[in-house]
């Protein structure tokens, strides 16, 4: 039997993702000499395209993205249906091109949408966007040509060019307000925003790992797309010692769907290793967030912190054993 697909180490990475699950390109390499393939593993591994389109689509969509780079206080001159940083920071505007709306650091993939409302389908590409270089950097660009762009998607297939339409018309902060813990904290748009510069998308193939029993603890995640299943072995790890992993891994296997969270009971018991893996059913798509930038941000808004609090205490008490 082959081994799950394992998503490759941080030591390996070239940059530094904003608090994804570390993927890599192989070799640090000149931002401005990735060639085909490595847009190709950009798309598959850091944006949520990889969620929905095929190798075949995703191969054809890098054909036409561009890699450019930015300076820090001079705008961005791209008119993309989206980006992806691959090193720096960038801001995004609102319409007076003066007011930050919110940022994006090196692994973000973010569309015209970004620190703004949701729209239908393909009006998103009316939303004009307006991007400053907060430092210097490079960036991915979606394809910019108008006609190129329709005639790639009008060749997608209907899952990907729904897909394709859910993922230009929101933003990560508009998916956040559907998490439970999230939405009865009552963030501002404000808060919310900033809670969307800490996340990162990441898709994985059935079979695949989100992480394995043994691994550091260091985020929690949000399920977009797909299953996702829970096992455990015996290991005597410290999050077993705090009941984290036995909970997380307990529930009939633990099947998490859309909408749903997990990992982030380990925050709140202090665990520092996963006693159990998470590995994808179907083609799935999830939001990570960090521990490391979570919790500076968890410190900073108490309505939130007492809300994951509740949560985590609920969730506990409901797979806890009865006698």
């Amino acid at each position: 039997m082959s081994s799950p697909e394992r998503r490759p180490s941080a030591s390996r990475l070239p940059v530094q993702p904003s608090a994804g699950r570390r993927s890599s390109f192989g070799r640090a390499t000149s931002l401005l000499g990735f060639n085909r393939m490595e847009k190709v593993q950009l798309l598959a591994e850091r944006s949520p395209l990889g969620a929905y389109l095929s190798p075949d689509e995703l191969n054809r969509l890098s054909k036409l993205c561009t890699i450019t780079k930015f300076r820090k206080g001079k705008p961005i001159q791209a008119d993309s249906p989206f980006y992806l940083v691959i090193d720096g920071v960038v801001a995004v505007m609102d319409d007076d091109a003066v007011t930050e709306l919110t940022s994006r650091r090196a692994g973000a993939f973010f569309t015209r949408m970004a620190g703004r409302g949701a729209v239908k389908g393909r009006k998103a590409k009316m939303v004009d966007t307006t991007l400053m270089g907060k430092s210097s950097g490079s960036v991915l660009l979606g394809p910019t040509d108008e006609e190129k762009l329709d005639d790639f998607y009008l060749r997608l297939s209907l899952e990907a060019r729904e897909g394709y339409d859910a993922i230009i018309s929101t933003n990560i902060s508009t998916v956040l307000s559907s998490v439970n813990f999230i939405n009865e904290a009552n963030l501002s748009q404000a808060m919310l925003r900033k809670c969307g510069e800490l996340c990162s998308y990441m898709p994985l193939r059935p079979g695949g790992m989100v992480f394995e029993q043994g691994d550091e603890a260091d985020a929690f995640f949000i399920v977009l797309k797909g299953r996702i299943e829970a096992f455990m072995g015996s290991s005597e790890s410290d999050e077993a010692d705090h009941g984290e992993g036995a909970a997380e891994a307990k529930a009939g296997g633990l099947l998490k769907g859309v909408g749903e969270t997990f990992g982030v009971a380990a925050l709140v018991l202090g665990a520092t290793t996963r006693s159990y893996g998470m590995r994808a059913i179907d083609m799935a798509l999830f939001i990570r967030i960090g521990f490391d930038d979570f919790t500076p941000f968890l410190d900073s808004n108490p309505g939130l912190n007492k809300s994951l609090l509740y949560s985590t205490k609920l969730f506990l008490v409901q797979v806890r054993p009865r006698v």
